[in-house]
Parts: C-alpha cells; structure tokens; sequence
C-alpha cells in the first residue's frame, strides 16, 4: 500500500489535466428553406468559461460532408471580434467559431453561437450558423447570391448537447477505485483489530 497514494494522486493529476481536454458537441438543425444538419462540433474551453473554440466540424449537412471554412484573415468591413473574440472572414461570412454553453449563452440570448457564429463548408458553399437576440438564423453562400441574406433556423431539440468524452469516463473509473481501495483498506483495518482482540 506504500505506493498506493503515489498511484491515486497520479491519476487524479492526469484526470484534472484531461478535464480541459476537448469536448465534442452534437448539434441538430433545420431551416424554413430545408437546409438541415446533424454535426459534431469539437472544441476547446477558453479559460474556464464555458465558451468553447470550436476546432472541428463532422456530420452532414442536406447530405453533404461538412467541415469548418478556413480561418481567413478580416478583409472587409466586419468587425474585428464579437464578445471579445476573434472574427475571420471567408467569402460572405464572417464568423469567430465560438460556442457558448451554460451560464457564458447568456450574452446570446440563451444561444450558444453569438452574432459571428460558426463558420461551416458544405457542398462547396460557405455557410454560417449563428444568433440574432437569441434566434438562430443560418446564411449560405446559394440563399446569399440569391438576395437572402439568412433564414431561421431552428435547433432540434432546443440547445446543443454535450457528448461525453473520454475524461468523463477517466475520472469516473478514478472515483470508483477510490472508493473501492477505501473500502478494502477499512475493511483490512477492521480484520486486523478483530484479530487482536
């Protein structure tokens, strides 16, 4: 049992640096205009805000593969950043790739994109997902060289929802074996003064 904290504390050490790992989102959306979408959003928390930077996009959508739209550089007059964060420009769209989650969707109305959003390629067309005062509103680059700037958006189900990732798992099986080498040790100590007696 002499290396058994030694043991415990390195897994818990390892747990709480996974905890600020990647999180996997899924998010699920229609439009008035029968655009739909089922994607998993991967991201990193910024801080321990609760806004994530979304790095990876998978999924479909209208049954298309989609992916992220390139992190261009600011060349038209958009602004800079939203909430403080970044803002890139690609094509049509400007976007800053932010998710917000709990407390941090407030700025948004209780949405978890802010006015910049999410910046998505699919079919060949850029596409942006974001909010306007809470609503969801999604533009492509088809509805925009058609006139249309955006067209609501609903988001099934009403928010978007975390996947478990490994960490959760980790840390998990780390809770169970503390729990489990307590037990073991207490129930050793009580057999040992049971045999003394």
């Amino acid at each position: 049992m002499k290396y058994g904290k030694l043991v415990l504390g390195t897994m818990a050490l390892l747990a709480m640096g996974l905890a600020h790992a990647q999180q996997s989102f899924d998010l699920t959306f229609s439009t008035s205009a029968g655009i739909s979408g089922n994607l998993i959003l991967t991201g990193t928390e910024i801080g321990t805000t609760g806004e994530y930077f979304i790095t990876n996009a998978t999924g479909e959508i209208n049954s298309n593969s989609v992916s992220l739209l390139a992190t261009g550089s600011n060349l038209w007059n958009s602004p800079s950043t939203t909430n403080g964060h970044q803002n890139y420009v690609t094509g049509n769209w400007y976007y800053d790739n932010v998710l917000y989650t709990g407390a941090s969707a407030s700025f948004n109305g209780g949405a978890p994109f802010d006015l910049a959003g999410l910046g998505l390629k699919s079919g060949g067309q850029g596409m942006n997902l974001y909010s306007i005062n809470g609503q969801y509103v999604f533009g492509d680059d088809h509805l925009y060289n058609g006139g249309v700037n955006y067209v609501p958006a609903n988001v099934i189900g009403g928010a978007v929802s975390a996947v478990p990732e490994m960490t959760t798992y980790l840390q998990l099986l780390l809770g169970l074996t503390l729990v489990a080498s307590l037990a073991v040790r207490r129930h050793a100590q009580a057999a040992q003064r049971t045999v003394r007696a």
